[in-house]
C-alpha cells in the first residue's frame, strides 16, 4: 500500500485571501460593489417569495454620500481622507442596531454596509415594516456620522448625503436600486446637502 499525503494548509490560507479580496474593500475591510451586487441579488429574490404572503416583505437600500469629502483630501492630503473613512465606516456601522437587519453576501459573513466608490457607502436593510423605518435608520445616521472627528489635531466635521430606493418598487435589480438611490443621494446634495431623500 502506497500513501500520499499533501498539506494544502498554505493554499487554503491564499484561497480564503483570495476570496476576501474579491468580496472587500481594502481601505476599510467593508463589502465592496461586488458583495453588495450578490446581497442585493439575494434580497430581491428573498422578497419576490414572499410576494405572494399575506404581508409581503420590504426592503431598502440606503445610498450614503460624504459632503464636501474632496475638499478634506486636497487640504489635508490623502491619508488624513483615508483615516476619516475608516471612522464613519465604523460610525456608520455604529449607527446600526442589531433590528436594522441586513443581508449576506458570498462572504457568508454578517455585515452591515459596504463601500462602493471613493466616500460612498451603502446600507441594505433587509426587513422594514415601512419606508419611515428606512428614514429613521437613515436620520440616525446623519446625526452620528456629522459629529466632530479628531484626527491628527484637526477637528473634521462631515456630512452625509442619503439617497433611499426601497426594495422591490423602486427596481427588481440590484442596478436599478443602485441607480434610483443614488439619485435619490443626489437629490438631497442638491437640496442643501447633510440630509435623506
Amino acid at each position: 500500500v502506497l500513501v500520499m499525503t499533501r498539506d494544502i494548509t498554505e493554499r487554503r490560507g491564499y484561497e480564503r485571501r483570495i476570496q476576501h479580496m474579491a468580496y472587500h474593500d481594502t481601505l476599510t475591510g467593508l463589502w465592496n460593489r461586488n458583495a453588495l451586487s450578490s446581497a442585493l441579488a439575494s434580497v430581491l429574490l428573498d422578497l419576490d417569495r414572499s410576494e405572494s404572503s399575506p404581508k409581503p416583505k420590504t426592503a431598502a437600500l440606503l445610498y450614503l454620500d460624504l459632503d464636501k469629502f474632496k475638499r478634506i483630501n486636497d487640504t489635508l492630503g490623502h491619508a488624513i481622507g483615508d483615516d476619516l473613512l475608516k471612522v464613519v465606516a465604523e460610525r456608520i456601522g455604529g449607527a446600526l442596531r442589531p433590528t436594522d437587519l441586513v443581508t449576506r453576501a458570498e462572504t457568508q459573513v454578517d455585515d452591515p454596509l459596504a463601500r462602493v466608490g471613493g466616500d460612498e457607502f451603502c446600507v441594505i436593510l433587509t426587513t422594514i415594516d415601512n419606508p419611515m423605518d428606512a428614514g429613521r435608520v437613515a436620520a440616525r445616521i446623519v446625526e452620528i456620522v456629522g459629529a466632530p472627528i479628531e484626527l491628527e489635531g484637526h477637528e473634521l466635521v462631515v456630512t452625509p448625503s442619503i439617497g433611499i430606493a426601497l426594495m422591490p418598487q423602486d427596481g427588481h435589480d440590484p442596478d436599478t436600486l443602485l441607480k434610483h438611490a443614488d439619485r435619490a443621494m443626489y437629490v438631497a446634495k442638491e437640496g442643501g446637502r447633510n440630509r435623506v431623500c
